[in-house]
């Protein structure tokens, strides 16, 4: 909750408000904005863009989704402010106390956090892009699917033990698109992350060897609300073979071809878990296997080849396509 400007007293605090208010002065926060922050300490999608907030108590504060680009916020105090959603692109943050703030999502593009203080507080998804982390406490930090953050950038850092990184061996959430060699695998579209980035397209393509002339899919039930998992053929991308959304089953699908791409397009869907397929290559006896499919829209079959017919099996190890 906020309580009171952190440095001078109630005189200065008085004085630091009608300079905000001044209407002579050149703004581009909204005023109303800026009155309902120091009054209540909460706002949400404020405009608070340049305001001179500098040395201001704003612990607990509710600032998700508000607008601080160009803002001066160093030497203020954040701690376990809401600034999900935030926009601080460029705002001043030197030696600013946001210990426990939650950033889920902010953008911190050129951002100035020398000095500033992080510990415990959650980064996930979060943009930091330039932004500069000199001397900045990042102890116990979340770094979780944060974007555009550097070695270099984290080398400037005062303190960074206990952070929570990415795991390398997978994408945290998947970025583009991934190649997957061998007959056997997995693909996995985040890593113990509670929920998906909204508006993300991920993809990945799945290359078994020439030896085979199909892949199966084991997918576990999945919850596709404002999400789509389509599969296509990775030899001809622009031939979509199936795609699923809403409630899915678990299941085992089948495609006729040695290389297939699965491409996962998320709307706005905060609540939506991520997943993770295994693949297998396969051999079919007796005729070449045909790519001929049901309609996409079944959610029965789903452009899958029976089980019928497939009466030999091989399994390899796995190997990367020479």
């Amino acid at each position: 909750m906020l309580r009171t400007i952190a440095t001078s007293g109630v005189s200065s605090g008085i004085a630091l408000t009608l300079n905000f208010l001044n209407p002579n002065s050149a703004q581009a926060f909204n005023v109303a904005n800026l009155e309902q922050l120091l009054k209540t300490g909460n706002c949400r999608f404020c405009d608070l863009r340049d305001a001179d907030l500098s040395g201001t108590d704003l612990s607990g504060a509710i600032l998700s989704g508000a607008d601080l680009s160009g803002a001066n916020l160093s030497e203020a105090n954040l701690s376990g402010a809401k600034l999900i959603d935030a926009q601080l692109i460029g705002t001043n943050l030197s030696g600013a106390n946001l210990m426990g703030a939650n950033l889920i999502k902010a953008l911190l593009n050129n951002a100035n956090l020398l000095g500033a203080d992080l510990t415990g507080a959650n980064l996930i998804l979060a943009n930091f892009k330039d932004a500069q982390l000199m001397g900045a406490n990042l102890m116990g930090t979340n770094w979780i699917s944060a974007t555009n953050i550097t070695e270099s950038q984290l080398s400037y850092a005062s303190q960074l033990d206990d952070i929570t990184l990415p795991d390398e061996s997978k994408p945290t959430f998947c970025q583009g698109e991934e190649t997957l060699n061998g007959v056997i695998g997995s693909l996995s579209s985040q890593n113990g992350f509670p929920f998906v980035q909204n508006y993300s397209t991920c993809s990945w393509m799945i290359q078994t060897s020439e030896s085979m002339n199909a892949v199966a899919l084991d997918i576990p039930a999945l919850s596709l609300k404002d999400t789509v998992l389509e599969f296509f053929d990775g030899n001809d991308p622009t031939q979509l073979l199936t795609s699923m959304t809403g409630e899915v089953e678990d299941q085992t699908l089948m495609f006729a071809s040695d290389a297939l791409l699965i491409r996962y397009s998320v709307d706005f869907s905060p609540n939506t878990l991520g997943f993770e397929l295994s693949y297998e290559g396969m051999v079919k006896s007796g005729p070449e296997p045909t790519t001929s499919v049901p309609e996409p829209s079944s959610l029965i079959g789903l452009g899958l080849l029976s089980l019928y017919g497939w009466t030999q099996r091989k399994q390899f190890s796995s190997q990367p396509k020479t």
